[in-house]
């Protein structure tokens, strides 16, 4: 299976497509921890955990840039295995997408200062929970 045989041409392929959404979602919790960290950089109440990362992220540019091309070669990676191998990277992709998701859910908690769980919720517009 290549990635790049996906469209339409080839027919609807689940796992083909779970791949790509998987990999879009990879990036786009990425950008999101990104502005999560320069949210509560900004206020002041918290700081980058990540030794390498707190060195450059002062500098926007730099810190996007690595954040992003980690993320990028992350994906490389997958699409390697996905194309080379017998076995799939869906599985280490979607382990990755819980970890980080359940990281930016956690920053957001610190961020916004809520000191349960049931006050973030008004973040979201979940209707019918219990608040």
């Amino acid at each position: 299976m290549r990635l790049a045989s996906c469209p339409p041409a080839a027919g609807f392929d689940l796992r083909c497509w779970t791949v790509i959404v998987a990999m879009a979602v990879w990036l786009w919790l990425n950008a999101l921890d990104l502005l999560i960290t320069y949210e509560g950089l900004g206020g002041g109440f918290a700081y980058e955990a990540n030794r390498v990362m707190a060195q450059i992220i002062r500098r926007p540019v730099l810190a996007a840039s690595v954040k992003m091309l980690l993320a990028y070669a992350l994906l490389k990676l997958v699409e390697r295995l996905e194309v080379r191998r017998p076995y799939s990277g869906l599985a280490p992709l979607l382990g990755a997408n819980v970890y980080l998701a359940w990281a930016c859910l956690h920053n957001l908690y610190v961020v916004t200062g809520q000191q349960d769980w049931s006050g973030f919720l008004r973040f979201f517009p979940l209707a019918g929970l219990p608040r």
